[in-house]
């Protein structure tokens, strides 16, 4: 297949600067004047060819740091598939990119890209990671619609994050116009259920404000500590208050103390707070106490979960 495609003086230059794949698929153009022939016989390397082409020509003079990114992208989407894959993975891959509706000019366009390919491949774990390009708006336009939909594909398949997530994009706060109790609460408790610790404090949550579920600070408690135990500085600073307040657990001004300390420890500032208003009320006697059963607490769970997935 030989498709014309008019090339502009500024595509010619990125084609002379710009060497590997990109560079040997169009190189027919790095030399014409004015309608060169890209002799490319896949349809798909076609098509991203001409679009890259058709994109680049349309910049102005002053926007060279779009020329650099998008010259780049188009090289590293031609590398991506030029060459490595069958004509059944390349066609799922067309269509990936096709569905998306990428924005090669905004940040984490190519890394789409390279998850279709993962998709493409069969790698399913791959659509949680779509759904955080579109929650938040990286590569693409943020839509939280679109980004529930592939969290939802994840999330049937039991992956905890994506769990998370729709709690988390569900979650009844008031400047949420998607909120939706009943979901969220439905997806953190299955995240907790798998040992997610965020979830595990947000079920908490749950069980100590009554929503969704009756007011149980029982409950509310045994879920903060699943978190607390992994070291999530929010859970530690609820738990405490049931403790200083003796809600859902036997009252214990040096429990509060403890678990606020090494909440406090981790940065957390309403922790700091009330482990100092908390000192004021205890005696030297529960001072001490409360002081060794921070460090032994902080040296179980003091380290902080990783939840940057």
């Amino acid at each position: 297949m030989l498709v014309r495609q008019r090339t502009q003086p500024t595509v010619r230059r990125l084609l002379r600067r710009d060497g590997g794949v990109w560079l040997i698929l169009v190189s027919s153009c790095a030399s014409a004047s004015a309608a060169p022939e890209l002799p490319i016989e896949d349809p798909t390397l076609n098509q991203i060819a001409i679009r890259c082409i058709s994109e680049l020509s349309e910049l102005t003079p002053d926007q060279t740091p779009i020329e650099d990114h998008l010259s780049a992208f188009c090289r590293e989407e031609l590398r991506l598939i030029s060459g490595e894959m069958s004509p059944t993975v390349r066609g799922k891959y067309q269509s990936c990119v096709d569905k998306l509706n990428i924005v090669v000019e905004k940040p984490f366009g190519l890394s789409l890209h390279k998850l279709c390919r993962r998709l493409a491949e069969g790698d399913l774990a791959a659509e949680y990671e779509v759904g955080k390009h579109y929650d938040y708006g990286w590569g693409v336009e943020r839509d939280p619609f679109r980004a529930a939909e592939w969290y939802g594909r994840a999330a049937n398949r039991g992956d905890v994050n994506a769990q998370h997530a729709l709690g988390l994009l569900n979650t009844p706060v008031s400047n949420n116009p998607y909120a939706n109790p009943k979901e969220s609460y439905k997806w953190y408790r299955l995240a907790a259920e798998q040992g997610h610790p965020s979830s595990q404090s947000s079920v908490g949550d749950a069980y100590k404000n009554g929503v969704v579920v009756p007011r149980n600070y029982g409950q509310a408690a045994l879920w903060y500590r699943k978190a607390a135990v992994q070291g999530y500085g929010p859970a530690m600073n609820e738990l405490a208050q049931l403790y200083a307040s003796g809600l859902g657990v036997e009252k214990s001004l040096v429990e509060a103390y403890a678990w606020n300390n090494v909440a406090a420890t981790q940065g957390w500032g309403m922790a700091r707070i009330y482990r100092d208003k908390l000192e004021q009320e205890m005696t030297s006697t529960q001072l001490k106490r409360a002081q060794t059963l921070s460090m032994e607490l902080h040296e179980k769970y003091g380290e902080e979960p990783d939840l940057s997935k």
